[in-house]
């Protein structure tokens, strides 16, 4: 027997659905454009809107909502809401991560000096802070965005308490101990592999998120919440940095203190995480987005200074990072419009950043068969960028073609 709805549930659904229509339409307009998949009545084709007498009916789409076979589905506009600036942000920063580690890795030492060698290093230091704030903000955009109109995901919920932990997981299956096979002491190997780096940085500020948004339930209070977040995590950083993390502690104490060798411990990435979910609906609200961003940036590259008088130097250091990303960020806002004529497959590659990631990491850091191990430090720079724009086409080619050879595998990154 069909399961009974209640009149006045389908009033209340029907209210909700149509409610959420009206506030993507008023986005669409806005911003004159959609996204890759419209569902507010404001239909367009390749990024442009369609003329007024191509458009079906907007009061036709909304009356649809009453039917179940119409309803919008919980996780809808998470498919549709893709920002494109946010995905040319997550693009740069991919194409800067595997040229930064490949090039370290075989770079000679002798040709590390000079201006150049400088901004590059300069450069390399915002590709992770970039890959956080944008996981902030893609976080806004599936968990928070709209909340006040659509009933509570819960499949929603779970599905990204699954894709954090996999996260974690990865971090740490990336740094398991094989260098035992090749002679590397075993104590030191078990020491590596509890280290915290950037996946488990990311899948435990992601966790955090949720657990946030699950007590709270508001969304002005999630955001409340991320920015004091954000602020722990930098004043704190410095007193902790000294913690030492030693016996059976050893490897939750590396999610606060580097002293072990934990690269991205929580305090003070993951204030960047936080960030992005507390900047996100004023950076992304409709009208003047380049602005938002060039203003908020440079905000944050003049409070860097001002910290360091006050003698907070975590975020005297991490703030202008920050900022300088922001200002990235709006020159790629502008740029945005013209980037809508790109092929398809250059669109796939920011959702596919995490398997780039750990594709990129097995060839120039795989114990005893990347590169690190094969060529080490001993390339002039041209030949060096040269395996650069290799690992680069190998990486991004691997991250087009994995999906149709092990399509069990294809574990997506954040939308955004």
């Amino acid at each position: 027997m069909p399961l009974q709805v209640s009149a006045a549930a389908k009033r209340r659904r029907d209210a909700i659905n149509v409610k959420f229509c009206r506030a993507r339409q008023r986005e669409c307009k806005a911003a004159e454009r959609t996204f890759s998949v419209c569902d507010c009545g404001e239909p367009c084709q390749d990024g442009r809107r369609l003329p007024a007498d191509a458009r079906p009916s907007t009061f036709a789409h909304m009356q649809s909502a009453a039917h179940p076979a119409h309803t919008v589905r919980p996780g809808s506009m998470e498919r549709a809401a893709r920002v494109r600036a946010l995905d040319l942000l997550r693009l740069f920063a991919a194409l800067q991560m595997v040229q930064g580690h490949t090039i370290d890795a075989v770079l000679a030492l002798d040709a590390r000096h000079g201006a150049l060698h400088a901004a590059w290093v300069w450069l390399r230091g915002l590709t992770s802070v970039a890959f956080l704030f944008a996981t902030g903000v893609a976080f806004h955009l599936m968990a928070l965005r709209e909340r006040a109109v659509r009933e509570h995901d819960r499949a929603g919920v779970v599905r990204r308490l699954r894709r954090a932990g996999w996260l974690v997981l990865l971090g740490y299956v990336l740094h398991a101990p094989l260098a035992v096979l090749w002679g590397q002491p075993s104590p030191a190997a078990w020491r590596e592999a509890v280290i915290v780096d950037v996946l488990q940085c990311i899948g435990v500020s992601l966790l955090l998120l949720e657990l946030v948004a699950l007590v709270l339930r508001a969304t002005r209070g999630v955001r409340v919440a991320s920015w004091l977040l954000a602020g722990t995590c930098l004043l704190a950083a410095p007193s902790f940095a000294a913690l030492r993390a030693d016996g059976a502690w050893r490897p939750l104490l590396n999610y606060v203190t580097p002293q072990a060798g934990s690269i991205f411990p929580l305090l003070p990435w993951a204030a960047h995480v936080f960030a992005g979910v507390a900047l996100a609906p004023w950076l992304l609200a409709p009208g003047r987005r380049a602005l938002r961003w060039l203003l908020a940036g440079l905000g944050l590259v003049l409070l860097g200074p001002l910290a360091g008088l006050a003698g907070a130097d975590s975020a005297a250091m991490q703030l202008p990072r920050l900022g300088w990303v922001l200002v990235l960020g709006a020159a790629l806002e502008r740029l945005e419009p013209a980037t809508r004529a790109w092929p398809a497959w250059a669109w796939r590659l920011p959702s596919e950043t995490l398997f780039i990631y750990a594709f990129h990491v097995l060839l120039v850091y795989g114990q005893g068969i990347g590169l690190v191990a094969l060529l080490g430090p001993r390339l002039p720079p041209g030949l060096a960028l040269l395996v650069a724009a290799g690992v680069i086409a190998l990486s991004f080619g691997a991250a087009l073609g994995y999906r149709r050879v092990l399509p069990t595998l294809a574990v997506r990154t954040a939308p955004g």
